[in-house]
């Protein structure tokens, strides 16, 4: 199997434009993934959810109404606002980008209502979509149908409960992010939302 600079290599060789094809999309690549990102945890999962949202099945936790998130979190996390999205905190920025921010929806009808939040959140490997919980009871037999795991990492320092499919954001995570019409987040939040609001 070759390597990208084996092809590379070749291509100059060869006289092709390769590597000013290379230097070009070493350029592009990251205002890429943060557009990719950006448009997962805004304009996608609206556009999914946005059924549930008209129907009052769910309500979008955004700064206005952040304190829904309250019920889900550590009591060390001061500011729920602070985990919300927004493009000046993508984790692909340039330099450092900001970890810990994702989009929420609260479920308002189902077996959880008021009591478990739909999120597609980052942290600082891993894209993780699913279920926050305010309680760990029954909530749990539910949802084990979903192939949904605790996340150690979030559930330590930022929520109570939360209850997802983790990937690497950097590698997969990315790349299924960049389809999202046929990522295994989106197949996951359309099943959640389907199965947890009637």
């Amino acid at each position: 199997m070759k390597t990208l600079r084996d092809v590379l290599e070749q291509g100059i060789a060869e006289g092709k434009g390769y590597h000013e094809q290379a230097i070009q999309l070493a350029r592009e690549l990251p205002a890429m993934h943060r557009h990719w990102l950006e448009n997962a945890l805004t304009v996608h999962i609206e556009e999914l959810l946005e059924p549930a949202v008209n129907t009052g099945a769910v309500t979008r936790i955004g700064k206005e109404n952040a304190d829904l998130l309250r019920p889900f979190l550590h009591s060390n996390v001061q500011d729920a606002a602070s985990l919300l999205y927004a493009p000046k905190f993508n984790f692909f920025r340039t330099g450092n980008g900001t970890r810990n921010r994702g989009s929420f929806y609260l479920l308002e009808t189902g077996p959880l209502a008021g009591k478990a939040v739909l999120m597609l959140f980052y942290g600082s490997r891993m894209i993780h979509t699913g279920c926050l919980l305010s309680e760990k009871a029954d909530e749990r037999v539910v949802l084990k149908d979903h192939e949904l795991k605790e996340s150690d990492a979030l559930g330590k320092k930022i929520f109570r409960c939360a209850l997802t499919c983790a990937e690497p954001l950097e590698h997969q995570g990315i790349l299924h992010l960049a389809n999202f019409t046929n990522s295994p987040q989106r197949e996951l939040l359309h099943r959640l939302a389907t199965t947890l609001v009637a």
